[in-house]
């Protein structure tokens, strides 16, 4: 593969060294910055907020090439969430693969395997779903409302992504964290810890 780079790039004279180590940000959170730098940056304590940790099939594997977390039962995320005065809800599917690869070749098979997740993190009593995974934010925020159309489900369930979740906690305001462009209202969140949603909606719905 390094064969194959380098002539490409030797064109514009540039030579790759193999001396960068790719590493996902769920790693560097909680391994270079820790969980108590993390506790002490908190003005918005999460205190009363269930959240279901969401890792989804690729963050921490492939099995031994990334090292930072348990692949079966990861909880670096977990610990995040409970540095940020969150409690983490235990449900069967936080690593359950959510089908977002097959959104355009077989949605219908998507749509069930994004269903279950969700459904059990609700049935968990979950407030709401965080994930590090953009394509599961995706998947489990943007096609929540046609799964639960197509299963005929009540869910309703709120899906942050990490760094909007840690955000909120921070202080920071809503628009500057994108939580007015999350498809299912986070609303409900601020409501539940009785702070201000910080973004001049007078306590309506964020969305």
């Amino acid at each position: 593969m390094k064969r194959k780079i380098d002539k490409v790039i030797n064109d514009a004279g540039l030579k790759y060294v193999g001396g960068v180590k790719v590493r996902h940000y769920m790693d560097v959170l909680a391994n270079d910055i820790g969980f108590s730098k993390i506790r002490q940056k908190v003005t918005v304590p999460l205190k009363g907020l269930k959240v279901a940790p969401y890792y989804g099939c690729l963050i921490v594997r492939p099995i031994g090439i990334q090292r930072f977390d348990d692949p079966e039962h990861p909880t670096s995320m977990d610990r995040v969430i409970e540095a940020l005065g969150a409690e983490v809800v235990y449900y069967s599917d936080k690593t359950r693969c959510c089908g977002a690869s097959l959104v355009i070749t077989d949605e219908e098979v998507m749509m069930e395997m994004t269903k279950a997740p969700l459904l059990t993190a609700k049935n968990a009593q979950a407030d709401c779903i965080v994930t590090p995974c953009p394509l599961c934010h995706f998947n489990l925020d943007a096609k929540q409302r046609d799964i639960a159309s197509r299963f005929d489900l009540d869910l309703g369930i709120p899906v942050l992504y990490i760094t909007q979740f840690i955000g909120v906690a921070f202080g920071l305001p809503p628009k500057e964290l994108g939580l007015h462009r999350n498809v299912v209202s986070p609303n409900k969140i601020f409501k539940k810890l009785k702070a201000p949603n910080q973004a001049g909606h007078g306590g309506e719905c964020l969305i």
